[in-house]
């Protein structure tokens, strides 16, 4: 495919290229975890998932498949596509599409799968790279101004207490270890450790900044949770049993609802809002994000929430050269 497909192959070889880079550039850091580890066991708990999670690889991968992405797109001649994740249709397991609708490639298959091909020894770290960090975000996305904003609405109108919704779902992930993996990886990406302030004094725009992001993972989950059940029962309508179907599922789905790309792309999007406040704040009233998004969650009546979260093997968030999260 590649040899007949030069648009395609200068691509590939892009990415290639900027992904041995970008290894060579954490394998110090990586190294590092290694001797301060105590076990081998202890460091594969913390990072399951190897280098192919540190958030600087998550961004080469994320570049190159909006590349490829918007390479579809135009020779389409449409739009970059946002699918519908509420079937299993979306995820390639329906019937093929009508012919002038056929690509080529999957740019996941091309950017993991085509290099146990091309460069096994790049395979070999990428074949973990278990949740994509490619996610559907919210539009608009959130901002320290919108923020404000907020706050102004909320003066408008008070708004009615009511218990969270919670989700019924099966988990096959221990969910205390993955929350504890999940609050403590991100310290080991930071050259200075320093203390997150707790929710009860915390600043007024990361209290903000968690309601916000409150309010919009609620339906986030609840899409994601319709979806899971829909591809769990595609899977038993095509013959498997229900325990098989759910096998087959976290299968292809390894964070289960936690992959829904809704999901991913509000990880992300109020990631990089918490980090643009804590730019804006002194270091002594800095908030770490995964407290914000997963530490302040533990401590509220979101226990299924909680358990949907802790089954992402890392945080899919990305970081480019210049250490912006992007």
């Amino acid at each position: 495919m590649l040899d007949a497909d030069e648009e395609v192959a200068a691509l590939y070889e892009a990415y290639v290229e900027a992904l041995r880079e970008v290894l060579a550039e954490v394998e110090p850091w990586w190294q590092g975890l290694r001797e301060k580890a105590q076990s081998a066991k202890a460091l594969r708990e913390r990072w399951p998932c190897g280098v192919a999670s540190h958030p600087r690889v998550l961004a080469v991968y994320l570049e190159h498949h909006r590349n490829l992405e918007l390479l579809l797109a135009r020779r389409r001649g449409a739009p970059v596509p946002v699918a519908s994740f509420d079937d299993d249709a979306a995820w390639g397991i329906e019937a093929e599409p009508a012919p002038e609708t056929l690509i080529p490639f999957e740019p996941h298959e091309l950017l993991v799968d085509r290099l146990q091909i091309e460069a096994p020894a790049l395979f070999e770290r990428m074949l973990f790279l278990l949740l994509r960090p490619v996610g559907d975000e919210p539009d608009p996305s959130p901002t320290v101004d919108s923020l404000g904003g907020r706050a102004a609405a909320a003066v408008m109108g008070a708004r009615s207490a009511r218990w969270p919704q919670s989700f019924m779902l099966e988990h096959r992930h221990g969910v205390d270890r993955g929350v504890a993996r999940l609050l403590a990886a991100p310290g080991d990406l930071r050259r200075e450790r320093l203390p997150s302030t707790p929710r009860a004094t915390c600043s007024e725009a990361h209290a903000m900044a968690h309601q916000a992001y409150h309010d919009a993972l609620e339906p986030a989950l609840v899409q994601a949770a319709q979806w899971w059940t829909q591809i769990c029962f595609a899977a038993e309508d095509r013959g498997l049993s229900p325990e098989e179907a759910r096998a087959a599922c976290f299968e292809r789905h390894f964070a289960g609802p936690a992959a829904h790309p809704r999901v991913v792309g509000l990880i992300r999007a109020y990631w990089r809002l918490c980090e643009d406040i804590n730019n804006l704040l002194p270091a002594e009233q800095r908030v770490d994000p995964e407290q914000l998004l997963l530490g302040w969650l533990v401590d509220e009546p979101h226990e299924s929430w909680v358990e949907i979260l802790s089954a992402m093997p890392y945080w899919p968030v990305a970081r480019d050269g210049e250490g912006r999260w992007v």
